[in-house]
């Protein structure tokens, strides 16, 4: 079980990966800075801080503009809010109950790569073969974390002992339904990458997190571009709006109200906030001013 809180708490990282590798353009709206303020008239503010899924000491120490900006707000939405039920839903969404079909889904020589890796990692066959070939790809992407508490959930456990609420932008289901939409070959795909890519993930994420703490988000997304390369035009069209497009839809519609009414203090992945089609960009489209804070 310590292991599936592991996955579960990773998945809003590789959605950010994905989300990375997808996104492309010549001036990206919003690409410097973490902590933004999103303003509709003369009501309270709201502020937008982008996280990143890693439990380093440099990203778990919030910066005083964030802790300000908390303090200030009346409530708290994250990406998902975690609990006990939410991690047994997202272990049940990553693995096939009949715990068959893996090795005619991947071939035998993708099975085999997973396989290898899975016995580096001290996983037997018999729990490899319940998984998804996305859930596989989850697992074989994962940078070394050492259990503690990454921001999101640290912010959520100041806003309650703050006493105000906290509520989730997604359920784990609409999360993680995101992966078990696409076509196999997508899934696929995302396993090779993520295998393709073993030995450079620890000198991957130390670049992630360079450039996440010096707030430069244009440069996250440089990274993400090259990490993950595909010319299936098709397949990124794909990525892009399941992984990128719905779910940046999906959490402005569910804040809106609420950003009409200020207070909202909103913590997510970093890389929902930067371009067109981001969650910034979007809001400023329905009138709200945004200005960087930090």
């Amino acid at each position: 079980m310590r292991q599936n809180q592991r996955y579960f708490g990773a998945v809003s990282l590789f959605l950010s990966l994905c989300l990375m590798a997808i996104s492309a353009a010549a001036e990206i709206p919003f690409s410097n800075g973490l902590l933004f303020k999103v303003q509709l008239g003369e009501q309270a503010p709201n502020y937008f801080f982008g996280t990143m899924h890693s439990d380093d000491p440099q990203v778990r120490k919030l910066a005083a503009q964030v802790e300000w900006a908390l303090n200030k707000s009346r409530i708290l939405a994250v990406e998902v809010e975690p609990d006990a039920l939410s991690e047994i839903s997202a272990v049940s969404m990553m693995v096939n109950p009949e715990g068959t079909g893996l090795h005619h889904m991947l071939g035998d020589e993708l099975y085999r790569r997973a396989l290898a890796e899975a016995e580096r990692l001290g996983l037997p066959q018999i729990t490899i073969d319940y998984y998804k070939p996305w859930a596989l790809a989850v697992l074989f992407s994962l940078p070394p974390m050492k259990g503690s508490q990454v921001p999101d959930l640290l912010l959520a456990d100041r806003a309650r002992q703050q006493g105000k609420p906290v509520f989730g932008l997604e359920t784990v289901e609409e999360q993680l339904a995101v992966f078990d939409r696409l076509p196999l070959a997508d899934q696929k795909a995302m396993l090779i990458q993520a295998l393709n890519n073993l030995d450079q993930v620890p000198m991957i994420y130390r670049e992630l997190l360079k450039s996440y703490l010096a707030r430069d988000l244009g440069e996250l997304l440089r990274i993400g571009r090259d990490t993950f390369a595909t010319a299936d035009q098709a397949q990124i069209e794909r990525f892009q709006e399941a992984l990128v497009y719905q779910r940046n839809r999906r959490m402005v519609e569910r804040l809106s109200d609420r950003l009409t009414a200020g207070g909202v203090f909103v913590a997510v992945g970093a890389l929902h906030l930067p371009g067109e089609r981001g969650l910034l960009n979007m809001l400023r489209n329905r009138g709200f001013r945004v200005e960087a804070v930090y």
